[in-house]
């Protein structure tokens, strides 16, 4: 009777959403709206977005943060797997770190148990892992 779609328009367009809505409704959604959208920016703010509102709703807490190349999904899917059944997130890097990346992790920095990589230093370069490290100290 509720759901969220993860992404922009252009990722998952408005008639798909509008499509889920008329189901939800179907099966007895009550809120004028059943279906809430979380986006950002690009995929790495849209990351950020959906740790921020996950966090917010107690579905995520921040024990593990998982790091997974945002130009490829193999990495990200099995990570972010692996890291549901811990009840933590998974967000997005590149060949830099990404802003909203950056700069979420320094907010979070004193919440943050431990941060883990997915993919090899081919697909997450050292130079991002270290970066990140920097971030949380």
């Amino acid at each position: 009777t509720s759901g969220v779609i993860l992404g922009g328009s252009d990722a998952v367009s408005d008639d798909v959403r509008d499509e889920l809505a008329s189901v939800m409704r179907d099966n007895g959604a009550t809120a004028s709206t059943p279906v809430e959208r979380w986006s950002g920016a690009d995929r790495y703010a849209t990351a950020v977005e959906v740790v921020n509102e996950g966090v917010a709703r107690r579905w995520v807490d921040l024990d593990t943060v998982g790091i997974a190349t945002g130009l490829n999904f193999p990495d990200a899917l099995g990570g972010g797997g692996a890291l549901c059944h811990y009840g933590s997130p998974l967000l997005l890097a590149k060949e830099t770190v990404p802003s909203p990346v950056g700069t979420w992790m320094k907010a979070n920095r004193l919440g943050i148990g431990r941060m883990d990589v997915f993919g090899g230093s081919d697909v997450v370069p050292d130079s991002v892992v270290v970066s990140l490290g920097k971030l949380l100290n």
